[in-house]
Parts: C-alpha cells; structure tokens; sequence
C-alpha cells in the first residue's frame, strides 16, 4: 500500500486514473472526514482519497469518467489554507480545511469505515 498526502504525488498518481470511477466511499457522522473510492475496471489497485476537516461538498455521489485533481488555496476571509478535490467537468468540488489523505492499494487492504480503514497485515 502506498500513502501519500503531497499533492504533487497525488495528483500525479490520480492522473494515471483519469476516466476512472468515483464514489463516496464513506464518512463519519459529523461529514469532517469523507473517504473517496477510484477505480478502474480491470486493476487491481485502487485509490481511497480522504479529505481531512471537511467544509463543503457538492456535486454526485458516484461518477464515471472521473478527472479529480488537489489544488490548495488561501481562503481570503480566514487566511488559513484550503484544499480543494475537484473534478472541474462533472462540477464535483470537496473543500478541507484539514488537508487530505491518499492511499493506493489492493482493495483487500482497506476496511469499510474509519475505524477499520487500513487493515493491519496479517
């Protein structure tokens, strides 16, 4: 499994996925943490993309033909940084005022919800 929260990386590596499939994989209860499932049909890898101290979301739930990228931005009333994960064709847009979070791996490696997220290697 591979972690990352570099947004270089990260898109770099959500670029190989483009025209993947998207879906809100799960959250917790207050939506502060929202996790993201890419996949392509036919690899074995999959993306979980988790934004950290969400602030706002809009667009679908599930998507196909997906373009997702990470940019940060200043939030000019509060001065504080913004990451923004968006998917500009569709209207998707996730704004964190936490950052985020990018795992690739097989998808044996990855729970159901946050508290079994990452599972541990047997």
């Amino acid at each position: 499994m591979k972690i990352t929260t570099d947004i270089k990386e990260a898109n770099n590596l959500l670029h190989s996925y483009i025209g993947a499939i998207f879906q809100i994989a799960f959250y917790n209860e207050s939506l502060k943490r929202i996790a993201i499932r890419i996949y392509l049909p036919n690899v074995n890898e999959v993306i979980y993309l988790v934004g950290v101290g969400c602030e706002s979301i809009s667009g679908r739930f599930r998507l196909s033909n997906v373009n997702l990228s990470i940019n940060k931005e200043v939030d000019e009333e509060t001065k504080e940084d913004i990451v923004k994960i968006c998917d500009k064709v569709s209207g998707f847009e996730l704004s964190t005022s936490g950052g985020f979070s990018l795992a690739q791996g097989l998808e044996s490696e990855f729970g159901t919800s946050f508290d079994n997220f990452i599972k541990e290697k047997k």
